[in-house]
Order: C-alpha cells, then structure tokens, then sequence
C-alpha cells in the first residue's frame, strides 16, 4: 500500500491560516474603504459643520484601508513582488494616515467646519 504524502496535502494548517487572515484582512481593509468614503461623500455634505473634518477623516480611512489590505493581504498572497514598491507603497501610506489623524484632529479640535 503507497504511503500517503503528508508534504503538500491540499489545505494544511499554514494555508489555512493564511486564508483566514487573508478574508478577515480583506473584510477589515473594505470596511474602512467603505466608512471612508462614506464619510467623503456622505456625512460631510450631509453636516456642513463637519465637512472638512469629515473629508479628512475619510480619505485617512481610505488610507488606512489600502495599508491594511496591502500589509496583511498583498505581502502573503505575493511574497515574490518587488519590495522596493510595496515598502515605498507601504511607507506612504503610513505616512499618509499619520498626518491625516493629525489633520483631523486638529480640524476637529479648531471646529473646523466649511
């Protein structure tokens, strides 16, 4: 009787988690795209008195968003990809939502509205 390889079974306990990150990274970055955007496009015009505060907040989230995905997803699915772009990509982005929490903080701190 052939003895089973144990070496690549379809779905082992790496992949598996892998996998799993991968969903719940995937589900955490959209969520902050979508509350993002939603603050972007909808809450700031729906309360003027929040608008600058509101566009801020949400492209730091779109920020935030695009990171997440791009440090737990896109560094796992492609391990071979260039790691000058994605850590200049990465870099950016961190960047990006650093000063923009602090932007908005500020804005929210001064009242400023539109």
């Amino acid at each position: 009787m052939p003895e089973p390889n144990h070496d690549n079974p379809v779905l082992n306990s790496t992949r598996l988690s892998t996998l799993l990150l991968a969903l719940v990274a995937t589900v955490w970055g959209g969520a902050l795209v979508i509350a993002g955007l939603w603050l972007v496009f909808s809450a700031g015009p729906r309360w003027p008195m929040f608008s600058v505060p509101a566009a801020l907040g949400g492209w730091t989230a779109v920020a935030m968003g695009i990171f997440v995905f791009m440090f737990l997803v896109a560094d796992r699915v492609f391990p071979m990809a260039g790691r000058k772009v994605g850590w200049v990509c990465e870099v950016a982005l961190v960047a990006l939502f650093c000063i923009g929490g602090l932007a908005t903080g500020l804005a929210l701190w001064f009242g400023g509205g539109s």
